[in-house]
């Protein structure tokens, strides 16, 4: 489905509620043993009084997978996907506006001196650009590419949300391949439409990279403005899996406050591991470098962001532990990366929250 049909769609909670709880049903058909059957019969009425206060009716699909994931207690807090999308992400953000700040050929424009991958070619509304947004003729664009020899990233330069048409394009003499298919300039246009990017590619702090080595692997920072506050709400370090390229379908592993990452990964599957299951490299006792200014990094960036007070930023760590902005998320955020990982997404700001979204 189109990004803008889903997000007009989703203006209607029915629409967006059935949506998810054929969704977790369907996690629960392809995984039954990440899920708990049913939990305490006390427990299950707390959870229906708790979210009955704010006036909405839940079933408890998603509160039965979150529990079954881990050991938290308040398992009312944790934030049903239905409700999240139905609700709360558009009572924090202005979905009609999220396409074009959520572009990535206009991060460098949004966010001055952000470290991004360094970009070679712009295609913004169907035409050309360079890095300096300097118009190009598809003959001057076609020639650019031909002079470099080696590899490059294309990917959509909007929505391309879970490594979505993110290739590796490589180029030798002159000649294109992508997926080990010869292509061409005009066959790239056809695919990737009006609005893609084309960058060199990032090179990652080598600690993150022992974990899956033949993707870029980030850090998912989910953050809040509440009570004028930029807040890192969870983060959670995406590495990729399968040997893909990008971190799509990929092992999730929540990161503690103190940058440590947690004994175990679980997939927004509800899938648990302990160590990866491509490379083997346990996930206990390893730091996340350059976690902390990440942290930093993602705030002063989302104070860009006015119309927006929650964002998902995915951020890949440079050899010299700097972060470095690959995505920035403003809908369909994927809370589960973090509340399988880290428990209720809000914490101790559950009450709060769910108090402004229901009862303003």
């Amino acid at each position: 489905m189109l990004p803008f049909i889903r997000r007009a769609l989703s203006a209607y909670p029915f629409y967006e509620r059935m949506r998810y709880l054929r969704k977790i049903k369907q996690l629960r058909k392809e995984n039954p043993g990440g899920f708990a059957k049913r939990l305490d019969p006390s427990v299950e009425r707390e959870i229906k009084r708790y979210w009955a206060s704010f006036g909405i009716k839940v079933r408890l699909n998603w509160h039965r997978g979150y529990a079954g994931m881990s050991n938290d207690k308040n398992v009312h807090r944790y934030i049903p996907e239905d409700i999240y999308y139905a609700y709360i992400e558009r009572a924090f953000n202005r979905y009609e506006l999220a396409d074009a700040y959520a572009d990535k050929n206009e991060y460098r424009r949004l966010f001055p001196n952000v470290r991004t991958p360094t970009t070679l070619l712009r295609r913004m509304n169907g035409r050309f650009y360079d890095v300096d947004y300097q118009s190009l003729s598809t003959e001057k664009a076609d020639d650019m590419l031909r002079a470099i020899n080696g590899d490059l990233i294309i990917k959509p330069s909007i929505d391309s949300g879970d490594g979505k048409n993110v290739r590796k394009l490589t180029i030798e003499n002159g000649r294109f391949r992508t997926d080990d298919a010869p292509t061409d300039l005009d066959a790239l246009v056809k695919l990737y439409g009006r609005d893609f990017i084309v960058q060199y590619v990032f090179q990652q702090h080598p600690a993150i990279a022992e974990f899956h080595p033949t993707s870029v692997n980030t850090i998912r920072l989910y953050t809040l403005r509440w009570n004028g506050e930029i807040r890192v709400i969870s983060t959670v370090l995406r590495l990729g899996n399968m040997k893909r390229h990008f971190d799509n379908r990929g092992i999730p592993c929540g990161v503690k406050a103190d940058g440590r990452l947690n004994h175990s990964a679980n997939t927004k599957y509800f899938q648990k591991h302990e160590v990866h299951p491509v490379t083997g490299k346990a996930f206990k006792g390893f730091v996340v470098p350059g976690w902390q200014a990440a942290c930093e990094f993602v705030k002063e960036l989302h104070q860009e962001l006015r119309y927006f007070d929650s964002a998902s930023w995915d951020i890949a760590i440079d050899p010299d532990a700097n972060p470095c902005l690959m995505e920035v998320n403003l809908t369909f955020q994927e809370i589960n990366f973090h509340q399988v990982n880290n428990g209720p997404l809000f914490g101790d700001l559950t009450d709060e929250i769910l108090s402004h979204v229901f009862h303003k």
